[in-house]
């Protein structure tokens, strides 16, 4: 293939842009509980990207949580409601996985003490 052909097909491929109105916003949880909005085509029914750049972190993160918000273009105003509403619930989403992970750790803590008041050897801190 020619370069002449190669920046032809390139032209085809890469300038193509997609109607504003056909674009959809997402709000992305990652494994580093960041959050971040990325646009994709509306006829996805799901995000379709399970591992993303995290630009706070600097690295490549699993998408955890991804929640439809809406036209990424609504002249109507109902996206900016839309896309509070779904602040909100991935902020109690972050919320409700750190209880989880406070309790998990509170009942270590609790197993372990319990392990060391049966063993008299290890009664109190650095006691023996």
């Amino acid at each position: 293939m020619g370069e002449e052909q190669a920046k032809t097909i390139a032209k085809i491929l890469f300038g193509h842009k997609a109607n504003k109105r056909d674009l959809d916003d997402w709000d992305l949880t990652l494994t580093c509980d960041h959050t971040l909005r990325r646009t994709q085509h509306r006829d996805h029914q799901r995000y379709s990207t399970s591992v993303v750049h995290c630009p706070t972190c600097g690295k490549r993160r699993g998408v955890v949580d991804a929640a439809h918000v809406g036209p990424t273009e609504n002249p109507d105003g109902e996206v900016q409601q839309e896309r509070l509403a779904a602040k909100l619930r991935s902020a109690e989403a972050k919320l409700k996985r750190q209880r989880k992970a406070a309790v998990k750790t509170e009942q270590q803590i609790a197993d372990i003490a319990e392990r060391l008041g049966d063993n008299p050897r290890h009664s109190g801190v650095g006691g023996r």
